[in-house]
């Protein structure tokens, strides 16, 4: 019975997968509406089970919403990928979504009561889960804080008037000052030098808007003194903008050209154009008060010519995002396609086959001649590799996907049927061990099916290209640490120690995602592969023109004739673990694959002394 249980679930599995597979299709081909964004928020519901994959759709559905005021979709949005940070463990992401929709909720005029609890519930839910970790549940409220500063001072700015610097309505700035306030004591509590500098930034442009000009410039001159220590800041553009603007509304207009031209002069030393306009924009202004108007007249030209630059960039990364989802969209409909045509070509190259065996026959029994026979025969079977060859290299990366799954999927599904067959066939006749035995094998089997079933789809996504590279600077260490705790219970299990000798405040530009998947399946193998009381020590070394990031382990070792075979598709390489844990031979195939995204390198080691080394790196190039 409880078989029978099984293959129902397992059958309604692989139906909602293809059904969710179908909405994924349609939804990619619709346009960026609300129908769109409603529907990839399904989308994201029926794949909870696979987080990080949901969060994805949350988040494209939040930031289509954002881009045509959805507001409804951005509230749905907001809450969905909170709940799913909080999945995945990352809490500060958590607080900063459900925050902003609290925000927004209550801002809202009549807002929803049962909408609104549920957003209470969700932070409770975060916070319950952060109870345990103070620096965790206080990183996610500033970085929330922060962004809900910055959310209420767009919104007082957008409604105010720009002839004078006046507030219309003064309730939003209220809010981002004290909102911005909550973040600055935070900052320093944590020693969060960015978002510090962010809060005291917006403190002073809401307190110039308030026409507090000293005030404004006792933050503003703090955050310059803090950012100052970083020479590749950027940011030091756009506070001097700020405290440009203040001395400009202050009528202090010696100060203010002052402070404007070293916005100009840093923007365009970091290239940013936006800021560089936001310079230009200012010193005009300036000029036009002082009645300098061949001044202001060369600045306008300048603030002209970027305006016209940014928009034709703007266009043509419109038309570059437009073409790219067509040929995108064009290549899934054709694989689409090839999919259901490899087994027609596969039916009728069989057919081919039959009806050239038979021929060949015929011609040999007819004409009686060796010779003549076998060169019939060497003609067609010319034909025939001809024909091999050429589906071979039309559809070479769905050879290689079918030739996985028949070698992989053949064994655990032959453990089913097995003890499945044994369980049906002399059920009365086995012992309670024995039944838990068999049992226990088809569980492990499943798992291993459900694990290569996952790691293809993942691989299959990545060849495709619908697994973006989306790059942000985060702290390496934060992954080792975290990674390592998920690990932990696995390593105790075998008595391994996992030491992180990755120092605080290695930062990178890189997709978290993917570099967290990368130290998964690496702290993952030296498990798998060390003996009982080894090492696993975790490392990074600072180049150059890159970072270095290497898991290291005292176990087995790899023959140095298989280190070449560890990261190709085209060769099945899996071996079992020092206590015979099994592996889908995928995992290593998947982090070169992201690793190639951020053009870095992926290679393995094994020295004499014993062990094995994996590494991959990251360029600064790219930060």
């Amino acid at each position: 019975m409880k078989i029978l249980i099984y293959f129902i679930l397992l059958t309604e599995f692989a139906i909602a997968q293809v059904n969710t597979d179908s909405l994924v299709r349609v939804t990619s081909g619709m346009k960026q509406d609300s129908a769109r964004v409603n529907n990839m928020l399904l989308i994201a519901d029926l794949m909870m089970n696979s987080p990080a994959q949901a969060l994805q759709f949350a988040e494209d559905a939040l930031k289509i919403s954002r881009e045509i005021n959805f507001n409804e979709g951005i509230l749905n949005g907001l809450h969905k990928a909170g709940i799913i940070s909080k999945i995945l463990s990352d809490y500060p992401k958590s607080y900063n979504y459900l925050y902003e929709e609290l925000a927004m909720r209550e801002s809202s005029e009549p807002n929803d009561k049962i909408s609104l609890g549920n957003c209470f519930t969700a932070l409770g839910e975060t916070k319950r889960a952060t109870r345990d970790d103070e620096i965790k549940y206080d990183k996610g409220r500033n970085e929330a804080f922060n962004r809900l500063a910055a959310v209420n001072f767009e919104a007082a700015v957008n409604n105010s008037d720009n002839n004078n610097n006046s507030i219309k309505d003064s309730s939003a700035l209220i809010k981002c000052i004290n909102y911005a306030e909550q973040s600055l004591e935070l900052s320093g509590k944590l020693n969060d030098k960015k978002l510090m500098e962010s809060s005291l930034e917006i403190l002073g442009a809401a307190y110039t808007n308030f026409r507090k000009f000293n005030t404004a410039r006792e933050y503003l001159f703090k955050a310059l003194e803090s950012v100052k220590s970083d020479s590749m800041d950027y940011e030091i553009s756009l506070i001097y903008v700020v405290i440009a603007s203040s001395y400009f509304w202050d009528n202090k207009l010696d100060a203010a050209i002052t402070y404007g031209i070293e916005a100009y002069k840093s923007a365009v030393k970091f290239g940013i154009k936006v800021y560089k306009l936001e310079a230009v924009r200012i010193i005009k202004e300036i000029y036009i008060r002082r009645g300098d108007y061949k001044e202001s007249y060369n600045y306008l030209l300048q603030e002209y010519v970027l305006r016209q630059e940014m928009f034709n960039e703007d266009k043509a990364s419109q038309i570059s995002l437009i073409q790219t989802k067509y040929e995108n969209e064009k290549l899934e409909h054709i694989y689409a396609e090839k999919r259901v045509d490899l087994f027609r070509l596969i039916l009728l190259l069989s057919l081919v086959l039959l009806i050239i065996s038979f021929t060949a026959m015929a011609y040999f029994y007819k004409h009686r001649s060796q010779k003549k026979v076998n060169a019939e025969l060497s003609d067609l079977n010319r034909i025939v590799t001809e024909q091999k060859n050429k589906l071979t290299e039309l559809n070479f990366s769905k050879d290689r996907f079918f030739s996985i799954v028949a070698h992989d999927l053949r064994n655990p599904f032959n453990s089913l049927l097995g003890f499945s067959e044994v369980l049906h066939e002399e059920f009365g006749t086995l012992s309670e061990e024995e039944k838990i035995e068999y049992i226990g094998y088809m569980r492990k089997a499943s798992q291993n099916v459900y694990k290569l079933i996952d790691n293809l789809l993942q691989w299959s996504r990545l060849q495709l290209g619908k697994i973006e590279l989306e790059p942000a600077r985060f702290d390496l260490f934060d992954v080792a640490v975290h990674t390592s705790t998920l690990f932990k219970m696995n390593a105790q299990k075998k008595k391994i120690e996992i030491i992180n000798e990755i120092p605080a405040n290695s930062f990178v530009f890189a997709d978290r995602n993917m570099i967290n998947t990368v130290f998964r399946n690496f702290i993952s193998n030296a498990i798998k592969f060390t003996n009982a009381g080894g090492k696993i020590i975790l490392s990074c070394d600072k180049r150059e023109n890159e970072i270095i990031v290497s898991v290291k382990d005292t176990g087995t070792g790899i023959n140095p004739k298989d280190i070449e075979k560890l990261f190709r598709i085209d060769i099945h390489y899996s071996n079992k673990g020092t206590e015979d844990e099994e592996g889908t031979g995928l995992g290593l195939v998947i982090c070169k694959e992201m690793i190639d995204k951020h053009g870095g390198r992926i290679w393995a080691e094994s020295p004499e002394s014993g062990g094995s080394c994996f590494n991959f790196s990251i360029p600064y190039n790219k930060q």
